[in-house]
């Protein structure tokens, strides 16, 4: 398994620097303080650090990158995806409360985290060879997010958009 263990690993590395790539490009787009833009630098460095972790690594592997003969289960995978979005403030699900009765709500998105998941976005659509605005908009009936939250991301999904355009052109 080392060799998938490693085409994996390439996977992520390669999607960090995808990352980074996107939020170098971004952020002059945007007028950002130093604090703001200090913490998002600092996420940025660390994003999806959670990937490495017992809970996730195996079960996305073996997912995306199954040996020959390897069972892949949706289940253990879904178990990993669960724990990635619930370790990391980078993904909406992390915002999303659910009630005892249960009824769920969207809570209000910090924007440096707001920032990450839009240079998430941006590097998957770098991967998969789509606009930014694309996913959103096939995406958002999906997602549970605050107003302000969905406010902030409705004003720079443009960004985004040219963002993308000057990393891939």
């Amino acid at each position: 398994m080392n060799k998938k263990n490693n085409n994996y690993k390439l996977y992520i590395e390669e999607h960090k620097n995808n990352v980074s790539n996107a939020w170098d490009t971004l952020q002059k787009f945007l007028n950002l303080d130093d604090d703001v833009f200090n913490k998002v630098q600092m996420l940025i460095e660390i994003h999806d650090a959670s990937k490495y972790s017992e809970e996730e690594f195996q079960n996305y592997r073996q997912f995306f990158y199954p040996e020959t003969g390897e069972v892949v289960s949706k289940k253990d995978f879904d178990i990993g995806w669960n724990h990635h979005q619930k370790r990391n403030p980078h993904h909406w699900q992390y915002w999303v409360m659910y009630k005892s009765d249960g009824s769920s709500k969207a809570l209000e998105m910090p924007y440096e985290y707001i920032l990450e998941m839009v240079c998430d976005w941006i590097a998957m659509s770098v991967k998969f060879k789509n606009l930014p605005s694309e996913w959103f908009n096939d995406n958002i009936k999906k997602m549970l997010l605050h107003k302000k939250t969905l406010f902030v991301l409705e004003q720079l999904i443009p960004y985004a958009d040219e963002t993308y355009r000057s990393i891939v052109l």
